[in-house]
């Protein structure tokens, strides 16, 4: 009877006891799908905020397509008044101004190398100095007849070989400045000396030096198109040449001349193609070397010292310049291109000369490195690859950027 007794208490303890162990154990079953459900609905949000900012973006590239395409302003700004999402803690897109910031540094080598070469513009307000200079060599072999001929196997009179070495260390300060509107102003001022040495057959030599100004160059350039896509981008230039420097044609002088006595108009389209981590680029020009008067040794036999005046036409001339640059890390780049002129004869009082239709081929392997923040340094080595073009050619290039803003606080 007692033990009936005994099992029938602990059977109902028992059974009070159940629904406590229940309830803690659902308890504790109920914590994790809490935190789970938390964190879907946070993964939830994430995902969400993301594709309203993914639609956003769409909106605003859209919206600046449509505005480039028919250049009103509404469409700018509409894409620029485009609501925001609210919820921004949990991602944050690096703003468009630091990623153009951060591209600009990454190619700061590149650009200054295509910008040396008239391929980029310098930005608004932003001026550059460059101090360069340049080695010049070029030699010219010569055979004329002092005398006449009576038939084209007869010649009466002696044969004169001679050949003429030109050596010319050129100093220029180029001064580049960024304008609104896509504009760039840039002026040269070339200085340098020049030796001419003429040694014939016969070792007789001459020497005729010159140290003092050369042409001043004036130029505006222009962007005319910024390629998206498959296009390139497009750069119109227009340079002026004057005639500071001494004019060469006096044939009594007996110094040579770093002027070329002609002013000169050129026009020039470059096109600029960006092909990570090289960048192509392509030049056409053509100029126009304007006629003038110029006095001209006499071609009296009783008296070949005597001048006379007479009116010369330069040919005018044709280039072309294709090549490539690479950049190798932010503050180095290397650079290749072939610079390519075709100068129509000169002619003399509506007559053409002989002999002075002009090719000139140059092959040019330089580098720009970055040695502290808006300073450089470019060296460049140009090889002739015509008879018309200098043997060698080194150039080295500092130039020193600045902002007028910085000037102005």
């Amino acid at each position: 009877m007692r033990r009936g007794i005994l099992i029938a208490a602990m059977v109902i303890s028992w059974s009070g006891q159940c629904p406590c162990l229940l309830a803690q154990q659902q308890s504790a079953l109920a914590d994790p799908v809490r935190k789970l459900q938390a964190d879907l609905e946070e993964r939830d949000r994430i995902i969400q905020n993301l594709v309203q900012r993914v639609a956003t973006l769409e909106k605003e590239v859209q919206a600046l397509k449509v505005n480039e395409a028919t250049g009103g302003a509404e469409n700018a700004t509409a894409a620029t008044t485009t609501p925001q999402p609210a919820d921004t803690r949990t991602v944050r897109p690096a703003p468009t101004e630091e990623y153009d910031k951060e591209e600009r540094l990454a190619r700061a080598a590149l650009d200054r190398a295509l910008i040396s070469r008239g391929s980029l513009l310098l930005p608004p307000g932003t001026l550059e100095l460059d101090n360069g200079a340049s080695y010049f060599n070029a030699s010219s072999d010569q055979l004329y007849v002092n005398g006449f001929t009576v038939y084209p196997v007869l010649v009466v009179g002696d044969i004169v070989s001679q050949r003429t070495q030109r050596d010319a260390l050129l100093y220029s300060l180029t001064t580049r400045l960024g304008l609104p509107h896509d504009l760039q102003l840039d002026v040269r001022v070339p200085y340098g000396y020049q030796l001419e040495r003429t040694v014939t057959a016969d070792n007789n030599a001459t020497s005729r030096r010159f140290l003092g100004l050369g042409d001043v160059e004036v130029g505006l350039t222009k962007q005319l198109r910024r390629g998206r896509g498959l296009g390139p981008d497009l750069l119109a230039g227009f340079r002026w040449k004057s005639t500071t420097g001494p004019d060469p044609y006096q044939p009594t002088s007996t110094e040579a001349s770093l002027g070329t006595g002609f002013q000169s108009l050129q026009a020039s389209l470059t096109a600029v193609k960006p092909s990570d981590p090289l960048v192509f680029f392509g030049n056409l020009s053509y100029t126009a070397n304007l006629s003038s008067t110029k006095k001209i040794q006499s071609s009296d036999p009783t008296n070949p010292n005597s001048l006379t005046t007479g009116y010369v036409n330069p040919g005018d001339t044709i280039g072309f310049q294709m090549g490539a640059a690479l950049s190798v890390n932010p503050v180095a780049s290397l650079n290749l291109a072939l610079d390519q002129r075709f100068t129509r004869s000169t002619s003399l009082n509506g007559k053409s000369l002989p002999g002075t239709y002009l090719t000139n081929a140059v092959l040019q392997v330089g580098t720009t490195y970055i040695y502290s923040q808006g300073r450089s340094v470019d060296l460049a080595v140009g090889i002739g690859l015509s008879r018309g073009a200098p043997d060698f050619q080194l150039s080295v290039d500092f130039p020193f950027r600045f902002s007028l803003d910085s000037l102005a606080r």
